[in-house]
């Protein structure tokens, strides 16, 4: 008997098993939106299957991939619901719908002016179902003369502020130039791979508008004043599918050549697992052999398939691997050292520090190397990072530190993420020595690693620098690049402690020779000890304190012929980093 009733209610769960996943099959969310140009607004509503009092999170990025809201609203009377939020400029704007568990919509939204029209398309519902894309995009001519009257208003008007806003105005109008986005159409897709093959005239075409759009616009910002240097980017946008684990995508090799010649700086694929941008040359070779194609393909790493020691390094954390092929040979260094820009998706979990998260290079002996220039855009909810090579990347927070850091509170932070991209190290039995003064060499040796000067051609002369010493190649790739020159007599200035002011000097020529933004135009010193300053300093110092990376060290002192501690350098570190792209 009591086996019999056993077996009853195992049917019975069973049952309501499948009853209960029959239903979250045929739940779904509706979405419609639209744009109010009375109120300048964004207006989304629709119906959620499971009815009333339902929780519906709502996530809106802008064209410029920012996110412009996060939100969560309940079900109204039979699951409808209503959202709103304002509008910033026109675009391509990504509207991201959750209404629990195998409930999500994702809509691309078009905001044109009123002559353009405006179109959505759904995709990833619930049912996995997409529709084919109807987006129609601004003519060239159409991008300029709405940039231009924008420009017209700022013109006059100098300041830091004013050459900022520009330049994002340009970089704006530069992305919705050269953005094409490719429906599910296009795509091929077979079990959990996808393939594209981008055609030639649609390459073409983009290249041409960034030209034109870029052409007009630079003209037009010289004749206000400003100098404005931005990268001139093709997009090309993949639409979400849900389920793949590989994307794949074909370039007709000629139009990498025509994007050079055009001064384009990068074609950018976003695959939906990642952005992949590279520059127009970085596939050449010597060999002066024609080319066809090129491919670049992304998967997330079946994680059965990694190693024991790898995966508990990486845990729950989802692994990259990118590879290149040129005529279907494969490809996995490139030309130049950062040939490869990549971009890839990264949720923070609670207790995580945005500055502390690292990209990881994982090698073929499964050793993990830090890549120094990754960032961690809040924002985005992205990483970004810059590479000469294709292999497996993985994403993750870095938990270095030091046990005598705690002194140095307003350094702490400075210090970790430093010391997790390996660009400065501690002195020995987990101790940073944060108080300890910073030797020439020592200081060269940070800032080279920083910015990734390290140059195996460059020599140095300096009477002090011996090529077999450990610093030699540091204190050669920085003369190569123009941010030294010694302290006189021939000399270097090896072991000798480095002062305030030379350290801003260096650090300020290091971000020139990377070509970093500086949007500085009052460069006026402010200092009560300002005629304490020497005079090659003094550019260097002032800059430096306006973009908030050297600060003084009480009084409204600078100090600038006392020696920096190795907390000073890593704050100054810290703040260059920020500022190279």
């Amino acid at each position: 008997m009591k086996k019999t009733l056993s077996m009853i209610l195992i049917l019975i769960f069973i049952n309501v098993l499948s009853i209960s996943s029959a239903l979250a099959n045929q739940s779904a969310i509706s979405v419609d939106v639209q744009a109010n140009r009375s109120t300048n607004k964004l207006v989304i509503t629709g119906t959620i299957s499971t009815g009333e009092g339902k929780d519906i999170v709502i996530k809106i990025y802008e064209p410029s991939g920012k996110l412009l809201s996060f939100d969560q609203i309940l079900s109204g009377t039979g699951g409808a619901y209503q959202y709103d939020t304002s509008l910033n400029g026109y675009g391509q704007y990504k509207i991201l719908v959750h209404g629990g568990p195998g409930i999500d919509k994702l809509v691309t939204y078009n905001y044109e002016s009123s002559s353009g029209g405006s179109s959505n398309d759904e995709s990833g519902d619930s049912s996995g179902q997409n529709t084919e894309t109807t987006t129609e995009t601004k003519t060239a001519e159409k991008i300029i003369q709405d940039i231009s009257k924008e420009l017209e208003k700022l013109a006059g008007k100098v300041d830091s502020a004013r050459n900022l806003e520009v330049e994002n105005m340009i970089r704006k109008a530069i992305k919705e130039a050269g953005t094409v986005v490719l429906d599910n159409t296009q795509v091929k897709v077979q079990g959990q791979k996808a393939e594209i093959e981008v055609k030639e005239n649609v390459l073409k075409g983009a290249i041409e508008n960034v030209v034109a759009v870029w052409k007009e616009l630079e003209q037009k910002t010289k004749e206000i004043g400003i100098e404005v240097k931005v990268e001139k980017i093709v997009n090309i946008e993949i639409e979400n599918i849900e389920g793949l684990k590989e994307i794949a995508a074909k370039l007709p090799a000629n139009l990498l050549t025509l994007a050079k010649s055009n001064g384009i700086d990068r074609i950018a694929v976003n695959t939906g697992l990642a952005t992949v941008a590279i520059t127009p040359d970085a596939f050449k070779d010597d060999s002066n052999k024609a080319v066809q194609y090129v491919e670049l393909s992304v998967a997330n790493v079946d994680k059965t398939t990694l190693p024991e020691n790898v995966l508990d390094k990486i845990s729950n954390k989802p692994v990259y691997d990118f590879n290149a092929f040129v005529d279907g040979n494969k490809v996995s260094s490139f030309n130049g050292k950062k040939a490869v820009r990549i971009t890839i998706d990264y949720s923070l979990i609670k207790g995580e520090v945005p500055d502390k998260i690292v990209v990881y290079h994982i090698d073929d002996n499964e050793q993990f190397k830090a890549i120094k220039n990754c960032k961690y855009n809040v924002t985005t909810g992205k990483v970004t990072f810059t590479t000469n090579h294709f292999s497996k990347y993985a994403a993750m927070q870095s938990n270095v530190t030091f046990e005598d850091i705690a002194s140095v509170t307003w350094a702490k932070d400075y210090i970790e993420a430093l010391a997790g991209r390996e660009i400065i190290s501690g002195t020995g039995n987990n101790k940073f020595e944060p108080e300890a003064k910073v030797t020439r060499e020592q200081f060269i040796k940070m800032l080279v690693e920083a910015f990734g000067f390290i140059d195996d051609t460059a020599t140095a002369t300096f009477d002090d620098v011996t090529p077999n010493a450990w610093y030699y190649k540091y204190v050669a790739s920085a003369y190569k690049a123009g941010i030294v020159d010694g302290i006189g007599g021939n000399k270097f200035g090896v072991g000798s402690s480095i002062t305030r002011q030379d350290m801003a000097t260096m650090a300020y020529r290091a971000l020139k020779a990377a070509g970093a933004k500086i949007n500085t135009i009052n460069r006026e010193l402010t200092f009560a000890d300002k005629s304490q300053i020497s005079s090659y300093a003094t550019e260097a110092i002032a800059v430096m304190q306006k973009e908030n990376i050297i600060s003084g060290v009480g009084d409204n002192r600078f100090a600038p012929q006392e020696n920096s501690t190795r907390a000073q350098a890593a704050k100054i570190l810290f703040g260059l980093y920020k500022l190279i792209d």
